[in-house]
């Protein structure tokens, strides 16, 4: 970051660096959501719940993107109201659901194309996993132009590495478990997560999520703020020691990447 703010830098090493900048960030998104599937895989993956400013986060995650919208000439549009209150939620995992979908749209829209994502509250909404009782809900659509799936495959997109015949590239870029960890980070919220596409028309993703304290319950962590004091309903475990390998134990690591700019 400070080199590309540097003004004594010639810009043509300040490309090579975004270029860096661009895949280390990628590259850590990668080993996240891989991290995040071992834990959803052992239950040991809980909710951080806080308050905090949805169109802040969801202004602060389009920005990733305005670069690739910008040389690809995609209209990226976000339509919200200003006045929205704050909402609980795992700031987190919110994050990740929608720039994973967001990734997704962008494989999958050709240049010229338009993607939209839509913020709105609903003030009363029935979730299946908050029975007996209706929550305010936040709503977020993800809607794209692009290519479109097939009805057959919109059942299975949230399947552990399912591929798309001729779409691999576009919905299966990266680790091929994004859409499964975005499905499990719904439920955790007790959310729903609805899809419809068109082949040749676009995809439109449609997530809900209960958004406030009360619908949440005494297993998740839910972070309270008084003043510049922070406190939570649960006090967090230790991370275990981790042992170091004995230097004879070393193995050799081979590394394969089909992507031009990482290799």
């Amino acid at each position: 970051d400070a080199i590309l703010k540097d003004a004594s830098v010639p810009e043509k090493l300040k490309n090579k660096n975004r270029i860096i900048h661009k895949n280390t960030t990628r590259l850590k998104r990668l080993i996240d959501e891989l991290m995040d599937f071992r834990k959803l895989q052992f239950n040991k993956i809980p909710l951080h719940v806080s308050e905090f400013n949805i169109k802040t986060l969801v202004t602060e995650i389009l920005a990733y993107f305005h670069e690739e919208a910008n040389q690809r000439n995609i209209v990226l549009s976000l339509e919200i109201r200003k006045d929205l209150k704050p909402i609980w939620a795992d700031k987190n995992k919110l994050e990740k659901i929608i720039f994973n979908i967001l990734s997704n749209a962008f494989k999958s829209t050709s240049n010229n194309g338009i993607i939209t994502l839509h913020v709105s509250i609903k003030k009363e909404y029935n979730f299946k996993l908050i029975p007996n009782t209706s929550a305010e809900a936040l709503e977020i659509s993800i809607e794209d132009t692009g290519k479109g799936i097939a009805a057959d495959d919109l059942e299975k997109i949230f399947d552990r590495f399912y591929q798309i015949k001729e779409l691999n590239e576009q919905y299966f870029g990266g680790t091929g478990i994004g859409l499964e960890v975005v499905s499990s980070f719904v439920n955790l919220h007790r959310g729903e997560i609805y899809v419809e596409s068109e082949i040749g028309v676009g995809t439109k993703f449609r997530i809900l999520i209960p958004i406030r304290v009360e619908h949440y319950d005494s297993t998740d962590r839910i972070e309270f703020s008084y003043g510049n004091a922070k406190f939570t309903n649960q006090i967090q475990e230790a991370a275990p020691a981790i042992e170091l390998e004995n230097d004879t134990n070393k193995k050799t690591l081979l590394i394969v990447e089909d992507n031009l700019e990482l290799r």
